[in-house]
């Protein structure tokens, strides 16, 4: 099922349907839907997919040789790219535009540079005259963002474009899981993010908690390591990246708090970071600039792999216990009597996401020029959104909290105080329910809003 990719594949048959050969760069994490979204494109063109895996040049080749013979055609058992590239434009069609897909395609320049040397040569039609369109997919982000250029040399002005394939948005989660409530789906895209791969991983006829125990936590099942294959499939010095990692899954998103904890020295954690970010797991996240800016905290470190955050949460604290237990029973002692409070961070990114869909819509007073979050000394504003005059719209987040009071509403308006934001509307969206005390005060004000799950 291809959900929420309607803009790359457009994209993708813009640049088919141009004359001329192109090669395209298409890159995201794992199981972000590169190969559905490839897959659907490629449907009812003349297209040639290889999907790589860790070998040798000599591997690749005998490996290529095999596929092209499956579909009945001669070539020597270990050719070269110049035999195979020959063998594949031979039976072209001239009036149409062959497609070729190498994913994991970093896989096939580690060894040497004769395979881009000979994507070269066929986009400039040294094989054929007929147009070809070269899409090389991988999923290392860090490979693909700081170490192509370095790799493939002056092959890389040969390329035509970039499409980095993002996560899917908390909406796709509903249209993914249509039997399921709010509060459930809130909770997917807690655990996974917006990774469709991952969400396939669960059934939606059976309830989260029973997915958890069956998906995630039973002994062998692909999920109960995921989390950590990511990371060590990476990078290598896993034990410090699983500190770091822990630690920060714990709450320790300062510099200084992982030092404390860690015993790590302040340089090599943040180059540890640094290796993270660029892989996407770790973010640094710092407040919108405000009046009150002299209030705010300085950044912080959270993960950003949702599937990554979890297990670390959850998995690898408890790691031997994991396989002891029964997966049931794990659940109910380690995940259950937290895992509404790991939701909050993710309940606030989803509401961030239905205010700027709101703003999208037009539905809003103002027009934002600037969204962000107000992480303040006296607490923290899930969502600010600001127009290029200076207005604000703010959000406050619950998903934990069974109810959300009048006197949780006057905290939100001390730190609005502290960051010196004079809203236009202050809205509030809660799990749970509002008091009574709050109800009225929405209505008789009429710029505080209320909104709950089924609103979402």
């Amino acid at each position: 099922m291809l959900l929420g990719r309607a803009k790359e594949l457009q994209y993708l048959n813009t640049v088919y349907e141009k004359a001329g050969s192109q090669m395209l760069v298409v890159y995201g994490q794992r199981n972000v839907g590169k190969t559905t979204l490839l897959n659907e494109f490629v449907d009812g063109k003349d297209a040639f997919y290889y999907t790589a895996a860790p070998a040798s040049t000599r591997q690749q080749q005998f490996l290529l040789g095999n596929i092209i013979r499956e579909n009945q055609k001669n070539i020597s058992e270990y050719p070269d790219y110049d035999e195979i590239f020959t063998t594949l434009q031979s039976d072209s069609s001239i009036h149409k535009k062959k497609i070729y897909v190498f994913d994991e395609w970093e896989h096939m320049i580690k060894a040497d540079t004769s395979f881009m040397e000979a994507l070269v040569r066929l986009l400039r039609h040294a094989y054929s005259e007929n147009e070809v369109m070269i899409i090389l997919c991988s999923s290392s982000i860090g490979f693909v963002e700081n170490g192509l250029v370095a790799k493939i040399g002056r092959a890389a002005l040969d390329i035509s474009g970039f499409l980095k394939v993002k996560e899917l948005r908390f909406v796709d989660v509903i249209r993914r899981f249509p039997n399921y409530s709010m509060e459930e789906c809130v909770k997917i895209y807690a655990i996974f993010g917006g990774i469709p791969g991952l969400w396939d991983c669960f059934d939606e006829n059976i309830s989260v908690e029973n997915n958890i125990c069956r998906n995630i936590l039973k002994n062998g099942c692909f999920l109960q390591e995921e989390g950590a294959r990511f990371v060590k499939e990476e990078l290598r010095e896993t034990s410090v990246y699983y500190t770091i990692l822990s630690a920060l899954a714990q709450g320790r998103q300062k510099l200084n708090d992982l030092y404390a904890h860690t015993g790590f020295s302040r340089a090599k954690i943040s180059v540890y970071l640094k290796n993270l970010m660029e892989l996407e797991i770790v973010e640094k996240v710092f407040s919108i600039d405000t009046p009150g800016r002299d209030n705010q905290k300085k950044g912080i470190y959270r993960i950003s792999n949702s599937y990554v955050h979890f297990w670390f949460r959850f998995i690898y604290p408890h790691y031997g216990e994991c396989f002891r237990l029964a997966s049931r029973d794990f659940y109910k002692k380690y995940i259950s009597p937290a895992l509404n409070a790991y939701c909050d961070e993710y309940f606030s990114m989803i509401c961030r996401e239905y205010m700027i869909l709101s703003d999208g819509r037009g539905a809003l007073p103002i027009k934002f020029e600037k969204t962000g979050l107000f992480d303040g000394k006296a607490g923290m504003i899930d969502f600010v959104g600001q127009s290029e005059d200076g207005k604000a719209i703010v959000a406050f987040c619950y998903f934990s909290k069974p109810m959300v009071t009048y006197e949780d509403y006057k905290n939100n308006l001390a730190v609005l105080a502290q960051a010196r934001i004079d809203a236009e509307q202050i809205y509030l969206f809660v799990n749970g329910r509002f008091d009574e005390k709050l109800t009225l005060e929405s209505k008789v004000k009429g710029n505080v809003i209320l909104l709950g799950m089924d609103d979402l």
